[in-house]
């Protein structure tokens, strides 16, 4: 209906995204349609991915990740490590819960699909760190509103997406956003084993919550949308 109402001179610009379909030749290639004015995406990875498959759209894509609200900080004891756990294989779930357990550091797990969004607030309120456990992300707003909670993100990232026939590898593709502000990335158990004191020694040195109040505040990304209008 918007391609119609763009035909007809009903509207003057048309901007689709960022999640209309997964890929940009899906449903009959409907975001290729020579109306649309722009296609926004929510990462780097992602607009890699696309323009391999339509490279046409480059002069049409942005980038654009949403933003969250900017979460009052809490007095309360951060006495444990917050595991999220989405779609990791069990096996490396259960090699971190034994590990903590060896090294006595109190941990919860909380599974994708199944928490309410103001218990997860409460737990990031209690919570030194988090671990995420995610094949990918196309942007990560979790792990954004985690910073803005001032918690820093110890991130696996196994490095490809897999999807119909087709496998993306990206460096940063279970958190495109993570930086040395705020955490870092581990590959597998041994790669946790081996970096997990450096990231826990660095606990009280990243600084999550001034990152994303710079990047991902609601006021900050919305002046970057009103740029791409």
């Amino acid at each position: 209906w918007a391609i119609r109402a763009k035909k007809e001179n009903k509207i003057s610009k048309l901007i689709v995204g960022p999640v209309m379909v997964v890929l940009p030749d899906e449903k009959g290639n409907i975001v290729c349609d020579p109306h649309i004015d722009k296609i926004i995406v929510p990462s780097l990875w992602v607009k890699n991915l696309w323009l391999s498959i339509k490279p046409e759209l480059a002069e049409k894509i942005v980038i654009w990740p949403a933003g969250t609200d900017i979460y009052p900080l809490s007095s309360y004891l951060k006495d444990k490590v917050l595991i999220y756990q989405k779609n990791a294989p069990i096996e490396l779930l259960n090699n971190i819960k034994n590990y903590l357990t060896s090294k006595n550091i109190s941990f919860k797990v909380i599974k994708y699909g199944f928490y309410k969004h103001n218990d997860y607030l409460r737990d990031l309120d209690s919570s030194k760190a988090v671990i995420f456990l995610s094949e990918s992300e196309s942007q990560g707003l979790a792990i954004c509103e985690a910073w803005m909670k001032n918690v820093p993100t110890f991130v696996w990232n196994r490095g490809f997406w897999r999807y119909r026939d087709i496998v993306w590898k990206d460096e940063k593709i279970s958190a495109p956003y993570l930086t040395e502000e705020c955490g870092m990335f581990f590959e597998d158990f041994s790669s946790f084993e081996n970096k997990w004191p450096e990231f826990f020694e660095k606990i009280s040195i990243f600084k999550p919550r001034e990152y994303a109040e710079n990047n991902f505040s609601n006021k900050k990304i919305a002046e970057n949308f009103l740029k791409i209008i």
